[in-house]
């Protein structure tokens, strides 16, 4: 299988002194690799947990459908099993200042 992005991005980087702006970049490849990683085996193996990956207030649109907190444990319970595979993501930190937590957006290929 081919390497991911993130990968790739940490491949190149290694032994090379990174800046500020560098790290948190390669940072935010690999949680979003963790992360989905995570997300799609919990989703092919134990689909009613994933509304754990939610909080109290999130709304899921499934199908262009919104979906409340409250439903979205019955909502993954009644969809049919999948077996993912992801070829490639990208993510890209959004800095709002490198002295603060930042968060990551992950875009799956």
């Amino acid at each position: 299988s081919s390497a991911s992005a993130c990968d790739k991005k940490a491949s190149r980087m290694e032994g090379k002194q990174m800046s500020p702006e560098q790290q948190m970049v390669l940072l935010a490849s690999l949680q979003a690799k963790t992360f989905i990683q995570l997300y799609i085996t919990i989703a092919d193996t134990q689909r009613e947990n994933l509304w754990h990956f939610y909080r109290k207030n999130s709304v899921l649109i499934w199908n262009g459908i919104p979906v409340s907190a409250d439903k979205i444990q019955r909502t993954f319970k009644s969809l049919p099993g999948t077996k993912h595979h992801i070829d490639s993501l990208d993510a890209q930190p959004i800095i709002r200042d490198l002295k603060k937590k930042h968060f990551a957006l992950v875009v799956p290929h």
